[in-house]
């Protein structure tokens, strides 16, 4: 009985066909063809530890997604469809916010804060007072930055050691990098990828 039984098991293994399965793994954003995940129209769409990813600002359909728990402090700015900057894209998703637009930093849809501002930033987002200028923080001899609205950010909680990069200098000559310098909203100038210092 035993050896017919193994018999059989063998007849039964050797005759199911095999297949070859392939995983495949992908970088790309939600796209016309992307068919991973539900297709979504807005956030309430999905489950509720996701949201509604959509391709651009004005992306009709996304897909849902489940937002990253962990991003690191790279700064590599992305303007969301809500008008805040983020720090970097993964800071965006985290917050579920659905897209972001084709501008690194917000600029002429920036959600402004600070003086002469509608309302105030968003909870847990940062009034950014960044000036561009050659002048450093000669710029600051000007008066009146203080009184200038600026722009909201989202930053990590902690900025974390000073990599390369810009640094930004406040009127009080404190010469600091991106994150830091958003944190403090404080008006901070661009001072270059130069060292500070004399």
């Amino acid at each position: 009985m035993a050896r017919a039984l193994l018999a059989l098991f063998f007849a039964v293994l050797l005759g199911c066909p095999v297949e070859e399965i392939v995983l495949v793994a992908s970088d790309a954003g939600v796209g016309a063809g992307d068919i991973e995940g539900r297709i979504c129209t807005r956030s309430e769409d999905c489950d509720v530890a996701e949201y509604c990813e959509m391709p651009d600002c004005g992306g009709a359909v996304g897909v849902c997604r489940v937002p990253p728990i962990l991003c690191n402090a790279e700064a590599s700015p992305v303007c969301g469809c809500d008008g805040v900057t983020y720090f970097n894209d993964c800071w965006r998703q985290k917050l579920r916010v659905p897209a972001k637009t084709a501008d690194d930093a917000c600029l002429v849809d920036a959600q402004r804060c600070g003086a002469g501002a509608a309302a105030p930033c968003p909870a847990g987002a940062f009034c950014a007072k960044l000036f561009t200028s050659t002048a450093g923080a000669g710029i600051f001899s000007l008066g009146g930055f203080s009184e200038l609205p600026g722009s909201c950010w989202v930053v990590p909680p902690d900025c974390g050691p000073e990599l390369g990069g810009d640094r930004w200098v406040s009127s009080a000559e404190d010469c600091t990098d991106l994150c830091s310098a958003v944190r403090s909203e404080v008006p901070h100038a661009k001072r270059g990828v130069r060292a500070c210092g004399p």
